[in-house]
């Protein structure tokens, strides 16, 4: 089987594990927030009501079935029923409805009201969630709602009103919509926490703004979906605050997921890269351009919404196109994102039908009322975190190979130390630096004796023990290396320069107590050269320099030095086993 075929078999699972998910979490909240199955507290007014649309009067209406189309700025919709004995004991009735004014009278004394001097002054006016507490004794009145539209086709139909004891509404409200609640609570508080994260890691790695971008888009969804359900009239927020959070969430939440598109495209030289940065910037115009016409007041958010459904869609099916499909021949995180753009992709398309569909054929379908788009940008965000997550890990293993490579090519296997190559390096930086640097070239004494006495591990432990005293002597004033075989070179800082003859005393005094618990003499000859000295700025004359220096110095030393001390211990040996073996016998 091919790599890519693996590849498609570890993705698939992903796939049809997030779909199952969509679906079940769609429908659990579609159940719990429109039939109650988590609360038998409110109940529902939905058929016997009159409904007037301006002059137009409709009698027994079924306000699940009723719907009125064209309607325009300005436009009166009254809705009016007798109440029952059970309403009679201080309940609450629940109104959901968009972008209008609402009053509400009993018996045509007005007992609430809402937004009405806004629709005078055209001003912005908020949707969402009305709470109308009833007085007590109210069995057999007249219960009569006015609505004045401030927008052109704010809806087309009316939610029917529920009602329920006045202590526990927000309660049977918040019961009703728990699934929503937590999901856009979730969205909310990961997207802030990855904000803050992103926004103080993007300053040590480009890497990190991936993170800050999901987690924008996460933040932007969830409070867009907050706005939608109506859930911040928990919190008592003013509904026109909430409906202009909920437009501007929702512009600007396709720019940010088109940034991340264009932050794992970026690496991408194809054509896909610049599909990906102009639908990039399509929807980010767009945003910004909705934000100044509504503010200027030139044209409000909800007249824009046509048009954010046209680009909106365009943009994401660009994007689609050159994002997702530019990931198929690429690694397992890729694949991910891949996938989770997949479900944000259908859950934005599904929900722009199920809007229209609820909105203009099926208006009195409950289930239609609940948006795909929240549980789609739930799947969207752990998916996409689940991508950067194994983005970050394969980033990490890369390096560490990198590094791993690095080292090998860089360090003495043996030692530890740079090899002849970092020194080249080096060597190049010096002389276009003209570094006033100094340095020392080490020569191990008896190298070659200990290898022929005691064996070539016991060489190689000596060439350890030398690169160990050359470090711990220079280590803060300068950098060695291993040039080859037994030779060693240190490159001392220049504003250290002054400190040398103090480090070559102290590697003299530290190989002389190491000669005292070895079996052989612990030295090396060195020659110290100047940047300069030589009469050439050039740091292959200052190592031949040092080179002949250190030569010289180890001419005066004697490796026969080595041999006296060698065959002594030998010898010294050799008496011993003679005297073990004579006391045995």
């Amino acid at each position: 089987m091919t790599k890519k075929k693996d590849k498609n078999k570890k993705s698939a699972p992903i796939l049809l594990a997030s779909i199952f998910v969509f679906a079940f979490l769609w429908l659990l909240t579609g159940q719990l927030r429109f039939y109650g199955l988590t609360s038998g507290e409110s109940k529902v007014l939905d058929t016997g009501w009159e409904v007037r649309v301006n002059n137009d009067k409709y009698v027994n209406v079924d306000l699940d079935d009723f719907k009125f189309m064209d309607s325009k700025r300005l436009d009166i919709i009254s809705i009016s029923r007798e109440l029952t004995e059970d309403m009679d004991s201080g309940v609450t009735c629940e109104l959901l409805v968009y972008l209008c004014s609402v009053e509400a009278y009993l018996d045509g004394e007005l007992i609430y009201s809402y937004g009405l001097d806004q629709v005078w002054d055209n001003e912005m006016i908020g949707s969402g969630y009305h709470f109308i507490t009833l007085p007590e004794n109210v069995a057999g009145k007249q219960l009569t709602i006015r609505m004045v539209m401030n927008e052109d086709d704010a809806f087309t139909s009316i939610t029917p009103i529920r009602y329920t004891d006045s202590e526990r509404a927000i309660i049977d409200f918040s019961k009703r919509n728990m699934v929503n609640l937590f999901i856009d609570i979730f969205l909310v508080m990961l997207g802030m926490c990855f904000v803050v994260i992103g926004l103080v890691a993007v300053f040590f790695s480009r890497d990190a703004l991936r993170m800050l971008l999901i987690g924008m888009v996460s933040l932007a969804i969830g409070i867009w979906s907050m706005c939608l359900n109506g859930l911040f009239v928990i919190f008592d927020m003013n509904r026109t605050v909430i409906t202009t959070m909920e437009y501007i969430s929702l512009y600007i939440a396709p720019a940010f997921i088109g940034m991340i598109f264009w932050d794992m495209r970026r690496s991408d030289k194809s054509w896909r890269n610049l599909v990906v940065a102009m639908g990039t910037t399509v929807l980010v115009d767009f945003s910004v351009i909705a934000c100044i016409l509504h503010f200027t007041n030139s044209m409000r958010f909800p007249g824009i919404l046509m048009f954010f459904h046209i680009i909106g869609m365009g943009g994401i099916a660009v994007l689609l196109i050159g994002g997702v499909l530019a990931v198929k021949d690429k690694d397992f995180s890729e694949k991910i994102a891949g996938i989770a753009f997949a479900i944000m992709f259908f859950a934005i398309a599904g929900d722009l039908a199920r809007f229209n569909i609820q909105k203009y054929v099926l208006t009195g379908s409950r289930i239609l009322q609940n948006s795909f788009i929240p549980i789609g940008t739930f799947l969207f965000v752990i998916l996409l975190l689940a991508s950067y997550f194994a983005h970050l890990y394969d980033m990490i293993l890369t390096n560490a190979e990198k590094d791993a490579l690095t080292k090998l090519a860089y360090h003495d296997a043996l030692t530890g130390l740079y090899n002849r190559a970092m020194s080249y390096d080096a060597y190049a930086s010096i002389e276009q630096h003209k570094e006033k640097v100094a340095i020392v070239s080490f020569d191990m004494n008896g190298l070659k004796i200990v290898n022929d006495t005691f064996g070539h591990d016991e060489g190689d432990k000596y060439l350890k023990r030398i690169a160990h005293l050359i470090e711990r002597a220079f280590e803060d004033v300068g950098v060695s290396y291993r040039i080859g075989g037994d030779e060693f070179l240190v490159i001392v800082k220049p504003e250290k320069v002054s400190e040398l003859d103090v480090r070559l005393n102290k590697f003299k005094e530290n190989a002389q107590k190491a000669t005292e618990y070895s079996k052989y003499p612990i030295e090396a000859a060195y020659g110290v050269a100047y940047f300069g000295e030589s009469g050439e700025e050039s740091v292959h004359s200052m190592v031949a320099l040092a080179d002949k220096r250190m030569y010289e110095m180890k001419a005066q030393s004697t490796c026969s030095r080595y041999a006296e001390a060698l065959n002594q211990e030998k010898a010294e040996e050799t008496s011993e086993q003679a005297e073990n073996n004579k006391t045995e016998e």
